[in-house]
């Protein structure tokens, strides 16, 4: 007999879990399984510690829920550890040739404990009150969202413009977290050809916040 149960993030397949590690056998006579492990029926035998980033605090849990700001995906077995989203892309840099932005990045200092990972990127036009999405008006090569590579090309640049871009990085758990962004980011303000390119870079991580300025020639 098979059941479902989805609980923070998890969807049980089976009452016996075929891929769940060796586990404490009870014993005849044995009871429920004591706090830090689980097993999914009073019918098995042995209860199984429970999983990285997961806690199981009363006895005769059927189950290990994930710690706070950790889950599973609906398609991760209840042996499957707790993952996070990823730390926010590293070493963001560019180049510039004409109205081409050439971005790069070096992968997050802690990928979650996934291997999901991808990259979007998007792009604001900044006036003097607010800033816009670029839309239309820009294009990029390969794609915006969706990279696995770590670069793209942000085609099509208007001069005496300002721009802001963000690259952020995300895996199968990113979305169960939506109230927390983690990416790096650069503005740049484009004078009118022949005129300097003024580049404000900085990235964002929870609080913490670094910038630098420098100018380089169109």
């Amino acid at each position: 007999m098979r059941w479902f149960e989805f609980v923070r993030g998890w969807s049980a397949r089976s009452l016996i879990d075929p891929a769940a590690p060796p586990g404490r056998s009870l014993g005849p006579g044995a009871g429920a399984c004591p706090p830090g492990s689980y097993k999914m029926s009073s019918r098995q035998q042995e209860c199984f510690s429970c999983p990285e980033n997961s806690v199981a605090e009363e006895e005769g849990s059927i189950m290990c829920v994930c710690k706070e700001d950790h889950f599973r995906t609906p398609l991760d077995l209840p042996s499957a550890a707790c993952t996070r989203p990823p730390s926010p892309p590293r070493d963001l840099s560019f180049s510039l040739s004409q109205s081409t932005l050439v971005l790069e990045w070096s992968p997050p200092s802690d990928s979650g404990g996934r291997v999901d990972l991808s990259y979007t990127v998007s792009c604001q036009r900044c006036g003097l009150r607010q800033c816009e999405p670029c839309g239309a008006s820009v294009g990029f090569v390969p794609q915006q969202g969706g990279l696995t590579d770590r670069t793209v090309s942000v085609v099509n640049l208007l001069p005496n413009s300002n721009y802001t871009f963000t690259v952020e990085a995300l895996n199968g758990v990113s979305e169960l977290l939506p109230n927390k962004r983690f990416y790096a980011q650069v503005n740049v303000s484009t004078s009118l050809p022949g005129e300097y390119l003024q580049v404000l870079r900085w990235s964002q991580t929870g609080s913490q916040l670094k910038h630098d300025s420098i100018n380089t020639g169109t």
